[in-house]
């Protein structure tokens, strides 16, 4: 069985935001699937489980 390359990690603010990233197997966050998720996906009336649906779906490509 070979090791997952990415996954979803959700990371909490002091404020209670939740924000998911995208990361790599050297658990870095990737750069332009974080851009589109917070300039085209995120934002007022989007449900964070959305925004983990695109990531998951994202990974698998």
């Amino acid at each position: 069985m070979s090791e997952q390359k990415y996954r979803v990690k959700t990371i909490v603010f002091t404020s209670g935001e939740r924000v998911p990233l995208l990361l790599d197997s050297k658990v870095q966050s990737l750069f332009y699937p974080t851009l589109f998720i917070t300039t085209r996906v995120s934002g007022p009336g989007q449900s964070f489980n959305t925004v983990i649906s695109y990531l998951s779906a994202i990974k698998r490509l």
